[in-house]
């Protein structure tokens, strides 16, 4: 599965976001247009909480396989629902460990990156199946 794929399910299943199908930048800027800058930002339509597009709507999406911020908003959501805790190790050769501990297992991830450990443990623990 592709880094998109899995973010696209993570921001469903643990942060409680929905994905319009017609992601588009014209509704966006129509409704922007029609009720002012802070209308509903970041999303056109009020059932969806779209966090893919930033303010401005130039393809900046929600990345937390790259972005810090956005992989440990992930991990303290997962942590918050499932009353667990969350641990990251580094290593000499710059590698990183994430674990994520359940109720009754622990979900483990290595990475090269640390947003991308903490991203792929969630996953896992999340029930989706990625490699690594």
């Amino acid at each position: 599965m592709m880094d998109e794929q899995i973010a696209a399910q993570l921001a469903e299943q643990v942060m409680g976001w929905k994905i319009p199908p017609d992601d588009n930048c014209e509704k966006y800027y129509e409704r922007q247009k029609f009720f002012g800058d802070d209308a509903n930002y970041p999303s056109y339509d009020p059932k969806y909480k779209l966090l893919w597009r930033d303010r401005s709507c130039d393809g900046v999406k929600w990345n937390p396989f790259e972005s810090w911020g956005d992989a440990m908003a992930l991990a303290e959501k997962w942590c918050k629902a499932e009353k667990s805790v969350h641990q990251m190790t580094r290593f000499v050769d710059g590698s990183w460990r994430s674990r994520l501990f359940g109720r009754d297992s622990v979900f483990l991830a290595d990475a090269e990156s640390g947003p991308r450990a903490v991203t792929m443990a969630v996953a896992k623990a999340a029930g989706i199946e990625v490699e690594g």
